[in-house]
């Protein structure tokens, strides 16, 4: 098959999708707009209009989480402007999230505003969370590390999770589907004499697929590799008076997820599977009095690992166990002043970690301070904000380092419906304690130091919202692993080095509008992410990507569908990863006002593609759900 007739199927379902949606239109059956009506609380510390935010943001709502053909967090993130997902295999692999070309370990995940847990290497946990789960998904693109300290140089992904609200009812939803895919998912919660509580459990399991295409890795097993989640979170809230509220809010998760190797070491019969914990419980506290807020919070995060080769414990990292205290306090106050509006935000936040891998125990200790100003006038924005971190990584020896990290932002309103804006953010990465103590580790390893800046135009009318926004990130001492080095051979003594520098420029294109009665939401993100020195495109980094999603109504009938595509990659040893177009579709229809049936399909066209050199992903893909909501 040529290339050309590779790509004309793909263009031409594209078109006929786009053809039939936009011709199907039905009296008071037109799509909600839906941006400009959207608040952010990450981007700032506190709730702002989506339009007023200065750097490049992303909002996804939980009726758009609902209305989408995503089963993970991963999926639904994955279509949105400026971030990249790589899997290896299916569903509770290791999945890698790239935000503005920045290396997977460069970005803070949160949940409810609390930093997800690393490990000793600096990868953030799976977020293996139910999407059944999830509120609202906001994403800040871009070096925030003024507001969220180290590593928030690709920017910040914060999870917000539900709470009960309302009288109380009961939820449930059961989805069938391909490779003997199943999930139940039920819930409770509401608001009962001045407690507002929610308790969600879901159980997922899938056949899967061979993680690894054994065409290219035979050493890999072909058998399919399959996966089991179950998943608990409770959470519980109460005003104790006028101006105090305090909660508590208790998550685990238990996912057996089968894996390929596919190293030299391997034989085609070998098994492996992972076998993940994790728990997480957190409290707070919060204090409103007019113009000012308090809020505390304190979460206890366990991670556990568990690696299996042919039933037996792996010989390598097949045990590792490890544990996480955050304490965050963040105060603000608002007040104005003729034609102005001014915040002043301030708070600390430490971070203590112990890990322990096949024994070998080692701590982490992070301390931040920080303040901002954010100030709203006539047709100005301003954003100020300035965070100091210390990072203390303790082995046999504890290695120090010491940064400041600034953000300095404005806009400004051409029109009522024009803004220009523009930023400059510095951040860091602190080397992790696997970087420095593990197996070839190198103890002199210098910090990285990330200096970024934005540039933006945003239009927003009554019926459009659209922003293109132009990027440069520099970083200077980059930490990279070389297996090639001749320092990095059993028993090797160092693998870790830091480059001069690494670059990304680039730019983001969003708009989103109703035509003829269908939503329309299209991306593009164009960039260049590179070694400086060797001009080397950076691992699993596309130059270029985007998506465009198209949903509507039709009578009793919801109809949507997800067009993504993406430019060819480098894997590694520069395994080439070809581009690809995928589509995906989906339809659902009230039976009754409490009962919905949604059918889904995932990979129309059967596009066989990679997101990780020489491993499988999902062929073409058919869910059944329905949802019980009284």
């Amino acid at each position: 098959m040529t290339r050309m007739s590779k790509l004309a199927a793909p263009i031409m379902v594209a078109g006929l999708t786009f053809a039939v949606t936009t011709n199907t239109k039905a009296d008071d059956n037109t799509v909600p707009y839906l941006t400009i009506d959207k608040t952010v609380t990450t981007a700032n510390f506190t709730e702002q209009k989506l339009t007023d935010v200065l750097t490049s943001t992303t909002v996804i709502t939980q009726e758009e989480i609902a209305a989408s053909n995503a089963y993970s967090v991963a999926d639904i993130v994955g279509n949105t402007p400026g971030v990249e997902v790589s899997r290896n295999g299916g569903p509770g692999t290791v999945t890698s999230f790239f935000l503005r070309g920045q290396a997977s370990i460069n970005l803070v995940i949160m949940v409810d505003g609390v930093r997800s847990q690393t490990n000793a290497l600096a990868t953030v946990k799976a977020v293996d969370i139910p999407l059944s789960e999830v509120e609202q998904i906001e994403i800040i693109r871009g070096n925030a590390g003024a507001l969220y300290g180290e590593a928030a140089i690709g920017g910040v992904i914060n999870i917000i999770t539900k709470k009960g609200k309302g009288a109380p009812k009961a939820t449930a939803s059961v989805s069938y589907g391909s490779r003997n895919t199943k999930e139940a998912v039920a819930s409770y919660g509401g608001v009962s004499n001045g407690t507002s509580y929610i308790l969600n459990v879901s159980d997922y399991s899938t056949d899967g697929f061979s993680a690894i295409n054994t065409s290219k890795k035979p050493t890999a097993n072909p058998d399919k590799d399959s996966t089991k989640r179950k998943s608990l979170h409770v959470a519980a809230s109460r005003y104790v008076s006028d101006n105090v509220e305090i909660g508590a809010s208790f998550r685990k998760s238990e996912t057996d997820a089968e894996y390929d190797s596919g190293t030299a070491f391997d034989l085609a019969t070998d098994t492996h599977l992972l076998k993940t914990k994790s728990d997480d419980l957190s409290g707070f506290v919060t204090y409103t009095k007019g113009d000012w807020s308090n809020r505390l919070t304190i979460t206890e995060s366990d991670l556990g690992y568990r690696d299996f080769k042919n039933g037996a414990p792996a010989s390598f990292n097949a045990v590792i166990d490890a544990d996480q205290t955050n304490v965050r306090y963040l105060t603000t106050y608002n007040f104005t002043t003729e034609n102005a509006y001014h915040q002043l935000s301030g708070g600390i936040e430490t971070t203590s970690s112990s890990y322990t891998n096949d024994g070998d125990n080692h701590k982490r200790k992070q301390a931040g301070t920080f303040a901002g100003y954010n100030g709203n006038f006539n047709k100005a924005d301003i954003q100020l904000n300035i965070r100091e971190d210390e990072i203390k990584a303790i082995d046999s020896s504890t290695i120090k380092n010491e940064a400041q990290s600034y953000l300095v932002g404005a806009g400004y309103y051409i029109r009522d419906d024009l803004k220009v804006a523009a930023s400059q953010s510095t951040g860091f990465r602190a080397p992790s304690n696997e970087e420095l103590f593990g197996y070839g580790g190198y103890d002199k390893l210098k910090a990285e130091e990330h200096i970024s800046q934005e540039a933006s135009l945003s239009y927003f009318g009554s019926d459009i919202y659209s922003h293109v926004t132009y990027f440069v990130t520099e970083t200077d001492n980059a930490i990279v692993y070389d297996s090639s080095a001749s320092t990095c051979v059993w028993p090797a003594t160092r693998c870790y080095f830091n480059v001069p520098q690494l670059q990304n420029k680039g730019t983001e294109l969003f708009v989103e509008t109703n035509i003829s009665e269908v939503n329309v939401q299209a991306s593009m993100v164009l960039q260049n992410p590179k070694n400086r020195q060797t001009g080397k495109q950076a691992l699993k980094r596309a130059k270029r990507y985007g998506t465009v999603k198209l949903s509507t109504t039709y009578g009793d009938y919801d109809i949507r569908s997800t067009i993504t595509s993406t430019g060819e990659k480098l894997g590694v040893s520069d395994a080439k990863i070809s581009g690809y177009t995928k589509i995906d579709m989906g339809i659902s229809r009230a039976l009754r006002e409490d009962i919905k049936l949604d059918l889904s399909v995932e990979n129309l066209t059967d596009v066989e593609y990679e997101n990780t050199a020489t491993y499988n992903t999902a062929g073409r893909s058919i869910f059944l759900t329905l949802t019980y909501t009284p």
